[in-house]
């Protein structure tokens, strides 16, 4: 996954959609199928399969939406997701930490609904897309 900027508005389809729980994006992490060897791979990418190593999604991910939250004006937000970028590898901890964040409701509701539409793409779908 390339991280570049979204073209898709904040908060589009998200607030509705979003569990609004960092422990339940903790488990859709967890039990994500694109790193089993049974992956066929992401959508972004022409559907291809290679190892998919979860540490690097993970900071792929959060740079991505650093980099949109920044470029939309919500610079609170953007360092948030910028403070997590050295703990990828822990990023289910992280997931389950929001919880308790320190955001503005509005944040962390925009912030998981971002989440949750990649991860739903996680599971159970040919391939997966980012946020």
């Amino acid at each position: 996954m390339k991280a570049r900027a979204s073209r898709k508005p904040l908060g589009a389809g998200t607030l509705a959609n979003s569990p609004l729980s960092g422990a339940e994006l903790a488990r859709q992490w967890a039990k994500a199928d694109v790193f089993s060897p049974a992956f066929g791979g992401c959508m972004c990418a022409g559907g291809f399969h290679s190892p998919i190593d979860a540490s690097a999604v993970a900071q792929d991910l959060l740079i991505y939406l650093e980099d949109k939250y920044r470029n939309a004006g919500q610079q609170a937000l953007a360092a948030f997701v910028g403070q997590a970028l050295g703990g990828a590898r822990d990023f289910g901890g992280w997931l389950a930490g929001l919880d308790h964040a320190a955001l503005e409701p509005q944040a962390r509701a925009l912030l998981i609904g971002d989440l949750q539409s990649t991860l739903n793409t996680m599971s159970g779908a040919p391939g997966f897309s980012c946020t």
